[in-house]
């Protein structure tokens, strides 16, 4: 499992996962990078180029940006989502 903090305070999912895609990305093109990053990149590219993240913020206002929620996005083997204060669970 993997766990990613998301900051939805000034940006949309969608900009925050290329945000922290890129940012992950450029460790691993560096060198910098440990195997869980790697991984990291992989899922995070998977969910930018297979997922409608466009129609699940307009489905879900907290993904829409401009909130002060804790947002976390949880990768499992079989499962994406999104757990919001830690009790609004959203499939991704």
């Amino acid at each position: 499992m993997k766990k990613l903090d998301l900051d939805l305070s000034k940006h949309c999912i969608k900009t925050e996962i290329k945000k922290q895609y890129e940012k992950k990305l450029s460790l691993c093109l560096k060198n910098k990078a440990d195997e869980e990053t790697e991984v990291l990149v992989e899922a995070l590219k998977e969910i930018l180029e297979t997922k409608d993240l466009i129609s699940l913020r307009g489905k879900h206002k907290e993904l829409s940006g401009k909130s002060n929620l804790k947002a976390e996005l949880f990768i499992l083997k079989d499962e994406i989502y999104v757990l919001i204060d830690g009790l609004k669970k959203i499939t991704i």
